[in-house]
C-alpha cells in the first residue's frame, strides 16, 4: 500500500517479478500493488523486491512536528462549547487576588488497534457474482463494500464470516481489506485470492484513534476550592 494516505502508484515495473516461481500477476489498484502467487510468502518476497514509484499528493511532508503544531493551533483557538461565566477575567486577576494558577497539557499520540490477526480476506470473483470470507466485525459492511467496489448488486455477493483474530473496531466500518481483495480478485477471475496484510502493513495503515491534546487551566483559593476552570481539546 502506498506509505503516505491519499497516495497512489504512480507507476511499477511488474516484469521484474513476473520471473519469480509462483508469481501469478502484479495488480494495481488506486491506492496500492498486490503480488498474486502460489502462496504468501512467495508473494511477499516479490512485493519486497518490487520497485515503486508513488505519487505521494503532499502529503509526505506532513511529520510529528507538524501534527503537534496543528493540535497546539487547536487548543489556541479552540470555540467554546460551553461556557459559564468569565474565566478570562477570572484568570487574568487571580494573581492580584491571592489566588493559584494551576495549568496542564496532556498529550496522547495515534493509537493502533493492533489486533492479533493481521488484516485479511479472501475472494472469490465470477462474473457478476462474488463470495467473500472475511473476518468481519459487521457482514453487512463486508457484503456492501464488496457490492459497491465490483459495481454489483447486493444480493450478488455472499459472505462468509470466520472467527476474528481481535476487532476492537477496526474490522467494523473500515472494510478496506475486503475492497482490496475483491478488486485484486476481480483481475483472476473464478480463483480464489487471499489477501493477507504483514504485521508492518498493518501497524502502518490503520485507522487510528486519533492524537489528542487536552489543556486544562483551574484558579484555586487559599481553601483550595476551584474557583474557575477551562478545558480545550484537539
Amino acid at each position: 500500500q502506498c506509505p503516505v494516505f491519499g497516495g497512489s502508484p504512480r507507476s511499477f515495473d511488474a516484469a521484474a517479478v513476473m520471473n519469480r516461481r509462483g508469481v501469478k500477476k502484479v495488480v494495481a489498484g488506486p491506492d496500492f500493488v498486490a503480488v498474486v502467487a502460489d502462496n504468501w510468502w512467495r508473494a511477499q518476497q516479490a512485493l519486497k523486491s518490487l520497485k515503486v514509484d508513488w505519487n505521494y499528493a503532499g502529503g509526505e511532508t506532513l511529520n510529528d512536528a507538524g501534527i503537534a503544531q496543528i493540535l497546539q493551533n487547536g487548543v489556541e483557538q479552540a470555540r467554546p462549547l460551553r461556557s459559564n461565566g468569565d474565566f478570562g477575567s477570572l484568570w487574568a486577576q487571580a494573581d492580584a487576588a491571592g489566588h493559584r494558577k494551576v495549568e496542564a497539557e496532556y498529550f496522547t499520540p495515534y493509537g493502533n488497534h493492533f489486533t492479533l490477526e493481521p488484516q485479511n480476506c479472501t475472494a472469490l470473483v465470477a462474473g457478476d457474482q462474488a463470495q467473500v470470507w472475511a473476518p468481519t466485525q459487521s457482514a453487512e459492511a463486508t457484503q456492501a463494500e464488496a457490492a459497491r467496489t465490483l459495481k454489483v448488486p447486493l444480493p450478488n455477493v455472499t459472505v462468509y464470516r470466520p472467527y476474528l483474530g481481535g476487532g476492537f473496531g477496526r474490522r467494523g466500518a473500515s472494510q478496506d481489506f475486503v475492497r482490496q481483495a475483491v478488486l485484486i480478485a476481480k483481475e483472476i477471475p473464478g480463483v480464489p485470492v487471499k489477501l493477507l496484510w504483514s504485521r508492518e502493513e498493518d501497524m502502518q495503515h490503520d485507522f487510528y484513534r486519533p492524537a489528542a491534546l487536552y489543556r486544562q487551566r483551574a484558579v484555586v483559593d487559599a481553601r483550595g476550592q476551584v474557583l474557575g476552570w477551562q478545558a480545550r481539546l484537539a
